[in-house]
């Protein structure tokens, strides 16, 4: 985002947001700023935004994981997946499994991918979002629950399921697209247990940006909304990534503002270049701090091997940073100083505790790096072939 666009963005943002929908603590909207984050490599404190650590091996006599691509945390029991598992797998908060459940399959009652693990804290179910439909189960008996189909949806001819958040009481709210209207805007979409549609509010247009894959090839690439649940409110990623909005009273209200600086952003790159800088898919919001990756450009060098980075933006100093890259442990994230292990870095964030899923081998090797009892305590469990360590961190 160039300096007179952002500018412009902020001046009437101050003047149209409503103090209550914004995203910094003192009512106003976030800037974070990328530019100075990339300059700013830091050794980020886990114990600045977490009050403690606990390690758990998850059990491995009845299912082997060797990794672990969705999580999440339903009424305290984890529950965990990856690409190849034909089932889900529910464990309880300390690593001890309890049962499978539902099946990968083409049934009504099955899934054909588990691309995103929606809890439900309210009716103590899970649901899998699965291409063209989400699918329902509950966590206590472990019976299917229901499925909503997107050729079933009443009131709007749905073109797809998107991201999807739960609102409780059974309600839904739905990335979309109107597929009668040929619209190009997505629609969120507000679905109840039963179908049916009860309100909708139009998202930011997608950013159709040209990427070069040769010298002479270049390729239209359709970049779409992301939307995620914090505090009870949906709050959508748009994406040309160069504002976070927050749904109120059906109206996109702008939270954070991202400041590219002297980059581009992959929303307004005519081309992949050595400046273009792209936000990825992990992005966690919490009380005090926001996480997300990034792919930086190619003049970048911060992490050795890699073009993604950790950035931290402080909700409370409202400044941007770059998490460091430990070259004891050979990778990057919140520098662990609460008990001098291996950096953290969640692979989700859920009811004020992260989780990191770490494989069994690249724990032992940690742990030979550290003296803190408990890392070695659990490095002498395991074998090469366990499963993952689960490393768990109480937010503040």
């Amino acid at each position: 985002m160039n300096k007179n666009y952002f500018s412009a963005i902020v001046a009437c943002v101050a003047i149209a947001i409503v103090s209550s929908c914004s995203g910094d603590k003192d009512g106003s909207v976030g800037v974070i700023d990328i530019e100075k984050g990339l300059d700013n490599v830091v050794s980020v404190n886990l114990s600045d935004y977490a009050s403690s650590l606990s390690y758990y091996s998850l059990e491995s006599d009845s299912v082997l994981l060797p990794a672990i691509n969705r999580s999440t945390v339903v009424d305290g029991n984890v529950i965990l997946t990856n690409l190849r598992s034909t089932t889900l797998y529910v464990y309880s908060n300390d690593g001890k499994y309890i049962k499978n459940l539902g099946e990968k399959g083409r049934a009504r009652n099955e899934y054909s991918v588990a691309g995103q693990l929606i809890p439900e804290p309210d009716s103590k179910c899970l649901t899998v979002w699965s291409g063209d439909k989400i699918v329902t189960y509950s966590i206590e008996t472990g019976e299917f629950v229901r499925a909503l189909v997107v050729d079933e949806i009443k009131g709007f001819d749905c073109g797809f399921f998107g991201s999807t958040v739960y609102l409780g009481d059974g309600n839904y709210a739905i990335e979309s697209l109107d597929k009668e209207a040929n619209a190009e805007n997505e629609t969120l979409v507000y679905v109840d247990s039963c179908g049916n549609v009860t309100g909708s509010v139009q998202l930011p247009p997608p950013y159709n940006s040209l990427v070069q894959l040769t010298k002479t090839q270049v390729v239209p690439n359709p970049i779409k909304c992301t939307i995620y649940e914090y505090k009870g409110a949906v709050n959508v990623i748009p994406g040309k990534c160069d504002t976070i909005f927050t749904i109120s009273d059906d109206m996109l209200r702008p939270k954070y503002v991202f400041d590219y600086g002297s980059l581009e952003s992959i929303g307004t790159a005519k081309v992949i270049s050595d400046k273009t800088f792209s936000v990825g898919r992990k992005y966690f919001e919490c009380d005090n701090f926001i996480l997300f990756d990034a792919n930086l450009p190619a003049s970048y060098t911060i992490y050795p091997d890699s073009r993604r980075v950790y950035m931290i933006y402080d909700k409370n100093t409202k400044r941007t940073s770059t998490a460091e890259y430990s070259d004891k442990y050979k990778m990057a994230g919140f520098t662990n100083d609460i008990d001098r292990g291996m950096p953290f870095m969640p692979d989700m964030v859920v009811d004020g505790k992260m989780y990191q899923f770490v494989d069994a081998i690249s724990f032992i090797e940690a742990a030979a790096l550290t003296d803190a009892p408990e890392i070695k305590r659990i490095a002498q469990t395991l074998t090469e072939t366990s499963n993952p360590v689960m490393i768990v961190a109480t937010l503040k």
